[in-house]
Order: C-alpha cells, then sequence, then structure tokens
C-alpha cells in the first residue's frame, strides 16, 4: 500500500496547511461528548442537594452550550478549508491518472477492456473521496469520541477509566485480525467489480455489432457466468466476514456493560460516588464509548473495503510503461 498513498500524499501535500484546518474538527470535538455528559454531572449534583448550588447549575449551563457552539465552529472552520483544497487535489489526480494511463503501451489496451481502464481510473479518484471522507468524518470523530471520554472517566473514577481502556484497547486488537481479511476479499471483490464492468462497457460500445450478427442472448449469458462465478462469490466472502465481525463485537460489548453496571451500582450503594457520578459513568460508557467504539470498527472495516477497493484500482497506475514521450520534446512539423 506504500506506493498508493504516497500517491495520494503527493497530491495532498501542496495543500497540507487547509488538511490540517480538516482534520481539527474530529481531532478536537473529540472533548464535545466530555463536556455534554459532565454538565449533565453537574446539574444532577446540583439538584440532588438540600439547597440546589446555583453557582454550579450555571456553570454547567456555561459549558453546555459553549460545548455546542465550539462543536459548531470548529466543523464550519473545517468546511470552510475543504472548499479551498479538495476541488484542486481532485483535479490534479485526474489529470495525472489519465496523463499516466495515455502513456501506457499499446500492448496493454489490446489486452485489457476499455471499460476496465475507465473503471479503474474512476475508482482512483472515488477511492481517495470514500478513503478521505472515513477519515475526516467517521474514523477520525469516533476514535477521539472513544478516546476522550475514556480519559474523561479517569477523572470521576479512576479504576473504571483504567478497566474500560484496557477493554477497549483488547476489543480493537481482537477485532483487527478480522478487519484485516476484510480487506483483502474486498480487493478481490474489487478486481471483479472491474472485470465485470469493464465487460458491461465493451458491450455497450460494440451494441450496434451485436444488434447486427444477434448476439444479444450470448453476451447475457457470458455476462450471468461470470457474474455468478466471480462478482458473487466473492461478495458472498465479504458478507461472511463483516457479519463475524459483528458477532464478535457484540461477545466483546455486552459482558462489559454489564460490569460497568454492577460496578457503578455498587459504588452507588457503597457512597463512593454521587448520583451525577453515576449518570456520567453510565452515560459516558454505553451511550458514548460504547457507541463510538463500535462505530470506530465498523467504519474501520469500511475503510478496509475501501483501501482494498482503492489497491485494486491503484493497479493501473503500477503498470511498467514502455512508450513515454521525451521531455520537452519538440512538435512534430509535417
Amino acid at each position: 500500500m506504500k506506493e498508493p498513498l504516497l500517491f495520494l500524499y503527493k497530491h495532498i501535500k501542496p495543500y497540507k496547511w487547509w488538511y490540517v484546518l480538516i482534520l481539527q474538527a474530529p481531532f478536537l470535538t473529540g472533548f464535545f461528548p466530555v463536556f455534554n455528559n459532565y454538565s449533565f454531572k453537574l446539574v444532577i449534583d446540583a439538584f440532588t442537594k438540600d439547597v440546589p448550588n446555583n453557582r454550579q447549575i450555571i456553570y454547567a449551563i456555561i459549558m453546555f452550550f459553549g460545548a455546542q457552539i465550539s462543536l459548531d465552529l470548529l466543523w464550519r472552520i473545517s468546511n470552510f478549508a475543504e472548499r479551498k483544497c479538495e476541488p484542486f487535489v481532485r483535479r490534479n489526480i485526474i489529470l495525472d491518472v489519465y496523463n499516466y494511463v495515455q502513456n501506457h503501451h499499446y500492448f496493454y489496451f489490446q489486452n485489457t477492456q476499455t471499460g476496465s481502464v475507465v473503471s479503474k481510473v474512476k475508482g482512483i479518484l472515488g477511492g481517495y473521496d470514500s478513503i478521505f471522507s472515513t477519515l475526516h468524518h467517521k474514523l477520525g470523530c469516533y476514535f477521539f469520541w472513544t478516546l476522550f471520554p475514556i480519559i474523561g472517566l479517569f477523572f470521576v473514577n479512576y479504576i473504571i477509566g483504567i478497566v474500560v481502556l484496557i477493554w477497549a484497547i483488547l476489543f480493537v486488537l481482537i477485532i483487527y485480525p478480522v478487519i484485516k481479511k476484510l480487506n483483502h476479499f474486498s480487493n478481490i471483490e474489487g478486481d471483479e467489480k472491474h472485470l465485470l464492468f469493464g465487460m458491461i462497457s465493451d458491450n455497450v460500445t460494440n451494441i450496434f455489432t451485436l444488434f447486427a450478427f444477434a448476439k444479444r442472448t450470448r453476451e447475457i449469458k457470458n455476462l450471468e457466468h461470470k457474474i455468478e462465478n466471480g462478482f458473487v462469490k466473492a461478495q458472498i466472502k465479504t458478507y461472511k466476514y463483516d457479519m463475524k465481525f459483528n458477532i464478535i463485537a457484540c461477545l466483546l460489548y455486552y459482558p462489559m456493560l454489564i460490569f460497568v453496571f454492577l460496578f457503578m451500582l455498587h459504588c452507588k450503594i457503597k457512597g463512593i460516588i454521587t448520583a451525577g457520578d453515576f449518570v456520567f459513568i453510565l452515560s459516558t460508557f454505553s451511550m458514548t464509548i460504547c457507541h463510538n467504539l463500535w462505530q470506530f470498527v465498523s467504519n474501520m472495516a469500511d475503510f478496509m473495503k475501501e483501501i482494498g477497493d482503492f489497491k485494486s484500482s491503484f493497479s493501473i497506475m503500477q503498470v511498467k510503461q514502455d512508450v513515454i514521450d521525451k521531455k520537452d520534446a519538440r512538435d512534430l512539423v509535417i
């Protein structure tokens, strides 16, 4: 995957500071669920006292609305930075890919379906869009929206913080091999998809030949055979491992949820934590950490699929070129 990543980095590098502004949003907004849940804790603690602490309530209100405003502000900065660089990066990728492909040896175009070539060129741009969108709006968000709430637990109950941190690390380590396998099957599925659309594109290009020689029935049977024995089988394997991933994730999630609930109940009965702490820890774990960690590993699975598709498309940029114009060559005058 080294070459595809270097290819993307080459086009991103001229706009790197805009990309820093884009990616600050998922990082800095990771604090949002912590401040949001902690403001509820302060309100609950204030109202459960015999004499409500008005100062604490005002502080909670400021924290709650401050977190909401910061969330919107940081994402609007990110959106502005996207507008300043993303269209130009896409332009450069399309031009670079087309310029490289048009210099392939003519043997390559003789032995490769036109539709497959077009599908791979389209797949490179689509791969960039999918990969960066997942990093920006999904993978990055859910990673930091999981990490910072775990850190927040340490300030309320360090035992729960340690246990949840260890559990989250084990969760990802156990799930990762399945996700890696998904990448492999997605790569195969991507290759089959390019071949499939290559056949369809060539048939459409030669549609008048099919009309003239009445080959439509044979072509649809050939296409059906290709779909059944290639594309469908590859998809079934991908879905199989995707289901395996979800089952393992469920088996890891429920025991931890039960443990946290019972431990918090024990701490509340013993008077170790306040009612606000109880609500903060349970809501942070069950509604924030677990949900975001689940989304993180799910999006990691999607990300690995997108990487597999991108690698399949990028193979067109790894073809050796035998016919390349001399640098600074003069125009041929006839």
